[in-house]
C-alpha cells in the first residue's frame, strides 16, 4: 500500500498553487510584449539592451520551471489518487480526492458528501484522524534501527 502524510497532501496544495502562479507569470510577460511601447520606432526610457530577447529567455526559464514543477505535481497527484483508492474506509478516500486533488474547501467537501456545508468541519476530523492513526500505525510497523540492536 501507498503511504502519504499529511505534509504530502498538503505539499500537493502548494504545488498547485505554485504552478498555477508560473503560468500566470508568464501570461503577464506574454502581455507586456503586447502594449504600445514594444512596437518598433516608439521612443523609450529603456536601456540599449533588447527587451524582446529579455522577454523571451524569461519565457523560457519559466517554462522550464513549469515543466519541472508540472512533472512533480502530476507525479504526486497519482500517489494520492492512488493511496485515495487503496484506503480501508472508502468515504475517507473520496474525502482526500475532493479536498486535496480536486481543490475543494473542506465546507464544500461537506457540502457535496452531506449536502450541509456545516459537516466539513467534521470531514476534516474524519480525515485527519484516519491520516494520524495511519502514520502511528506505520511508526509502529517501521523496523528497530540496526543500532538499537546493539547492546
Amino acid at each position: 500500500m501507498i503511504f502519504i502524510t499529511r505534509e504530502e497532501l498538503n505539499a500537493y496544495t502548494e504545488l498547485k498553487s505554485s504552478v498555477q502562479e508560473i503560468e500566470e507569470q508568464i501570461q503577464r510577460v506574454y502581455e507586456s510584449t503586447n502594449r504600445p511601447d514594444n512596437i518598433g520606432g516608439y521612443v523609450s526610457a529603456r536601456p540599449a539592451a533588447n527587451p524582446t530577447e529579455k522577454k523571451a529567455l524569461r519565457i523560457i526559464e519559466l517554462r522550464e520551471e513549469l515543466d519541472r514543477r508540472t512533472e512533480e505535481l502530476e507525479e504526486l497527484q497519482y500517489r494520492i489518487e492512488l493511496f485515495s483508492l487503496e484506503v480501508d474506509n472508502p468515504l475517507i478516500g473520496c474525502l482526500i480526492r475532493l479536498h486535496y486533488i480536486r481543490g475543494l474547501s473542506w465546507r464544500n467537501v461537506g457540502k457535496t458528501i452531506y449536502g450541509d456545508p456545516r459537516r466539513g468541519d467534521a470531514c476534516r476530523v474524519a480525515t485527519n484522524r484516519y491520516l494520524d492513526a495511519l502514520s502511528q500505525k506505520e511508526d509502529e510497523e517501521l523496523p528497530a534501527s540496526p543500532d538499537s540492536c546493539i547492546q
